[in-house]
C-alpha cells in the first residue's frame, strides 16, 4: 500500500499502481502544479512489485516524502538455519536499502526548502520480531533505527522524520497470501487486542497526521497502527 497525503485530500493507491497512474491521480487530487514524482524503483525490478516515492509541495518551500517499500510477499517464512544469503539480501535490498536510497534522493529538495516531512512504513515485526522471518524483521528494525538517526540529523534543517509500524493490514498482498494458504488471519486476530486486520485508510490517516502541522513537534517516533499487537 502506498498512501499519499496532501493538505487538502488523501489518496490511497494499491501496491500494484503504476508510476504513471500515481502521477495522474496525485496531480488531479491536489490540483497543484508543484506535484511531481521524484523517484521510482531503487532495487532490482524483479525484487519489487512497485516502489513509488512521491514529493509534492504545500507551499513553495515545503515538501512531504513518503517511502513505502515492501517485499514481504517475497520474504518467505523460513527458519534462520535454512535462510540463504539470497533470501536475506533480497529482503534487505528492498525493505531497508530501498528506503535509504529514496530518502537520499529527496534530501536535496528538503534541505533547499528548509521544511519537510519524511515518513516511512516499517512494521511491528521490526519491533517485536516475527517468527521465521529474521530477514524481514531485521530490515524493518533497520528502518526504525534509520528513522531515529535521521530525525536527529535533519531536525536542524526543519525536517521531521517518523515511521509508521502497521501489523496485519487488508491489502491485496495479504489477500493473496490467504488465498494461497500461506497466511491465516484467523490465527493472528486472537493475538490482537482489537481483533481484526487494519485497514489501508487507517494507515493513510496516520500518514496524513504526520505530514500535517499538528505533527510539527514530533520526530524520530514510531507510530504503531497495529491494533495493540505490540505495545
Amino acid at each position: 500500500m502506498i498512501a499519499l497525503a496532501s493538505s487538502d485530500r488523501l489518496r490511497l493507491l494499491s501496491e500494484q499502481t503504476t508510476n504513471s497512474t500515481v502521477r495522474s491521480d496525485l496531480k488531479s487530487s491536489t490540483k497543484s502544479p508543484r506535484c511531481s514524482i521524484c523517484g521510482t524503483a531503487w532495487a532490482e525490478a524483479s525484487h519489487m512489485q512497485s516502489v513509488v516515492v512521491v514529493s509534492f509541495s504545500r507551499t513553495a518551500k515545503s515538501s512531504i516524502m513518503l517511502a513505502s517499500l515492501s517485499t514481504q510477499c517475497l520474504a518467505p517464512v523460513i527458519s534462520f538455519a535454512e535462510m540463504t544469503t539470497a533470501h536475506w539480501q533480497r529482503v534487505i535490498d528492498v525493505n531497508l536499502t530501498g528506503v535509504f536510497h529514496t530518502i537520499q534522493a529527496a534530501l536535496p529538495d528538503l534541505v533547499e526548502a528548509g521544511w519537510g516531512r519524511v515518513i516511512s512504513i516499517s512494521s511491528h515485526a521490526g519491533q517485536s520480531g516475527a517468527l521465521s522471518m529474521a530477514h524481514y524483521s531485521a530490515a524493518k528494525g533497520g528502518v526504525i533505527s534509520l528513522t531515529k538517526a535521521l530525525a536527529r540529523e535533519l531536525a536542524g534543517g526543519g525536517t521531521t522524520v517518523n515511521t509508521i509500524a502497521p501489523s496485519v493490514c487488508e491489502t491485496p498482498q495479504m489477500l493473496r497470501a490467504i488465498e494461497a494458504n500461506e497466511f491465516s488471519l484467523d490465527h493472528v486476530t486472537p493475538l490482537i487486542p482489537i481483533p481484526r486486520a487494519g485497514r489501508p485508510d487507517e494507515i493513510a490517516g496516520a500518514c496524513a497526521f504526520l505530514a500535517s502541522d499538528d505533527a510539527a513537534y514530533i520526530t524520530g517516533q514510531v507510530l504503531a497502527v497495529n491494533g495493540g499487537i505490540y505495545m
